[in-house]
């Protein structure tokens, strides 16, 4: 009896399924069904429309850059002109007669220290100035023209003669 038993119950026997692979792929399908209802909802969001504004005037005023430009005319004379641009761009001329070789002129660091205070009265926020020297001037005058710019603003850039030929 027992011998029927045992044989009836190895007939029944239902083979298990693996269940590693199948929880596998149910955390896959999980995995990607809950991506999908995410981006699903990232597409439905609608955004308002922008809060436009027409700007009238610039936050920043365009700079002025104000640039001197010390050309030699012949052997006696320098023609100083300081131009700059900005919302106001203009420019002042001055000339004046050139000392002897190597000597110092007080006539030249005046009249460079004339334009540069004009400036400084329209343009009071400017802190510096780029100059350009002719090929011709003498070291001496470009020291002249220094120390009569110096004055009125401290922060002095040097520009190649080449520039001259660009700017004017």
């Amino acid at each position: 009896m027992f011998e029927d038993f045992d044989s009836v119950s190895h007939k029944a026997h239902i083979p298990e399924p693996e269940l590693v692979p199948i929880l596998d792929a149910l955390v896959s399908v999980i995995f990607f069904l809950l991506l999908s209802t995410t981006f699903i909802e990232l597409t439905k969001i609608t955004v308002p429309p922008s809060q436009t504004s027409v700007v009238t005037d610039p936050v920043m005023p365009p700079p002025t850059t104000p640039k001197l430009y010390i050309k030699v005319e012949g052997e006696k004379t320098l023609q100083m002109k300081l131009k700059w641009a900005g919302r106001n761009p203009d420019q002042i001329k001055k000339t004046v007669s050139r000392a002897p070789e190597n000597a110092r002129s007080r006539d030249v660091e005046t009249t460079a220290h004339d334009i540069v205070k004009e400036f400084k009265a329209k343009f009071p926020e400017e802190k510096s100035i780029q100059m350009i020297f002719s090929e011709t001037a003498t070291y001496q005058e470009l020291i002249s023209v220094m120390d009569g710019v110096r004055v009125e603003i401290q922060d002095i850039v040097l520009l190649s003669p080449e520039d001259m030929r660009v700017g004017e």
